[in-house]
Order: C-alpha cells, then structure tokens, then sequence
C-alpha cells in the first residue's frame, strides 16, 4: 500500500527521471534495432523533400504525425519482441504470434505512411517537370 501512495505523489524528480529512462529507451532502441536506423534515415529524407517541395502547415502536421506514429509503433514492436524473448526462448506459437502481430501492426503504419507521403509528394515533384 505504501509504494502505491508513493508512486501516486507528483515530483520533479520523478518527473526528470522519466524523461531520462525515455530517451535512454531511444537510444538503446536507435543502437539495436536496424529499423529504428532506417525510419530515421526515410525521416530525414521526407523532412528534406518538405522543405524543398515547401509543402503546407497541414501537410506537415501529417507528415510530423506520420513519423512519430511510425517511430512509437516501432518502439512497441520492440518492446514486445524483448518481453516474449525474455518470457521464452523457445520458439512458441504464442511467441511467434505475439511478435508477427506486433510485426503486422507496424508493417500496415508505415505502408499507410508511404502511401500518405505519395499522395504528398509525387504531385508537386510531377509539377517540376
């Protein structure tokens, strides 16, 4: 009873500390996860082309929403393929579905996020020539 009413208090050292766990769990992420890598590098590259391209404030609040979105789900991903693999080690059915699951739901963010980024994109990159 006493950790929950601890837990409950608000403090700025907790607060701090909280902010320091997440981005430590971002950079642990971005060192071990290949994907994580390539979604920075796509991110940077659409960054660049909406600058270029001088794409609308609506535009880039899909765009800046699309990436995050892509980036928290594959955050997600990760976390559930490291608890089924600190659960097991066996190759489990339930493991492989848990982790293909988690797989699935990031495959479909980002293919809704190439196509949004097309529909953005290709039309003012057709109108330069």
């Amino acid at each position: 009873m006493e950790s929950i009413d601890k837990k409950s208090k608000f403090s700025i050292k907790r607060l701090v500390s909280a902010f320091f766990n997440s981005i430590s769990g971002l950079i642990l992420a971005y060192k071990s996860e290949q994907s994580m890598v390539l979604l920075a590098v796509g991110s940077l590259i659409v960054i660049i082309l909406g600058i270029v391209l001088q794409i609308s404030r609506l535009e880039w609040i899909i765009i800046i929403f699309l990436i995050c979105l892509t980036t928290t789900v594959e955050l997600i991903n990760t976390a559930i393929e490291n608890v089924v693999d600190l659960a097991t080690q066996k190759i489990h059915p339930l493991a492989k579905a848990a982790k293909d699951t988690a797989s699935a739901a990031e495959f479909l963010i980002l293919f809704m996020s190439v196509i949004i980024s097309l529909l953005v994109f290709v039309p003012r990159i057709i109108n330069l020539f």
